[in-house]
């Protein structure tokens, strides 16, 4: 999930490499990101960095205030998120 408008122009996972993105810490998407982060290491590009939170209204607050690109979270929680308005499913 992105800032609505998608300022960071991320489209999929590869794009990335270099930014930072939020999740939940302990949830599924950590070892994902983590393994995605090597990956762009591997081809020379920038890790991301990855800031693990306790809460996503914490995640959502770092997005809200530019401090991540992305927050990492399952497909159905985003979508209903999304709904605010201040954010999209990309």
């Amino acid at each position: 999930m992105v800032k609505a408008g998608n300022p960071a122009n991320i489209t999929s996972i590869d794009s990335l490499c270099g930014k930072a993105v939020g999740l939940l810490a302990g949830a599924v998407q950590v070892p994902i990101a983590q393994q995605q982060s090597d990956k762009c290491v591997a081809a020379g590009q920038p890790p991301i960095t990855i800031n693990q939170l306790q809460k996503d209204p914490e995640v959502q607050l770092l997005l809200r205030s530019d401090r991540i690109d992305a927050d990492l979270l399952d497909a159905p929680a985003a979508a209903y998120v999304s709904k605010s308005g201040n954010f999209q499913v990309d």
